[in-house]
């Protein structure tokens, strides 16, 4: 009898293991098809910043080429010119310089953006990793809760049958005993009669 209840509180806590372990292993696939698709969504304006930025250098340096060209050629054919020369040059300078400056701001923005929704890929990550090792916890943390009941159980259903294995070990002992004396009896009053 204490056999057959052990064995359905074995059966019970087995079904309900279960049923934590696919609550817990459906919450994770959750968390992870979520997490992937924040991912996806988050990929497209990566490259839309990376490609912003490539198309922002290419422009800059499409602009300045011909440009630094010019400059050159002007301070070679006006090296000996006048002041007046002189002043144009520089100013062109200063506008060139202006107009670089502007350009790698756009572009270190364009970047900037790219790197923040790189940082948002890493966290989304960490949130993963730290959802894996949470479900994992969990899991663990059932297991043992399901493990100590059980083998409380186990031990207070083998403790009677403990005791009645060794009443009927000693009732057996206490049965021969008295059988053997018995027997002892009977030859002794057999001897006498005899006699």
């Amino acid at each position: 009898m204490e056999l057959e209840l052990l064995k359905d509180i074995l059966i019970i806590m087995s079904l309900c293991f279960l049923l934590v372990a696919i609550v817990v292993f459906i919450r994770f696939f959750v968390t992870i098809r979520k997490t992937a698709l924040d991912v996806n969504n988050m990929l497209p304006k990566i490259e839309e910043g990376v490609d912003e930025a490539k198309k922002t250098i290419i422009e800059v340096r499409t602009s300045l080429t011909p440009k630094l060209e010019n400059l050159i050629a002007t301070i070679n054919s006006n090296v000996e010119n006048t002041g007046e020369k002189i002043s144009f040059t520089l100013q062109d300078i200063s506008e060139l310089a202006q107009e670089g400056k502007q350009s790698v701001r756009v572009a270190k923005e364009s970047l900037q953006s790219s790197l923040e929704n790189i940082d948002n890929l890493v966290y989304k990550m960490e949130e993963i990793t730290s959802n894996v090792e949470q479900n994992t916890g969990s899991v663990l943390d059932v297991i043992g809760r399901i493990a100590n009941p059980l083998k409380d159980i186990v031990k207070v259903v083998s403790a009677p049958i403990n005791i009645t294995k060794n009443a009927t070990s000693r009732f057996t002992r206490a049965v021969g005993k008295a059988a053997s004396a018995f027997k002892e009896k009977i030859i002794v009053g057999k001897d006498k009669k005899e006699e």
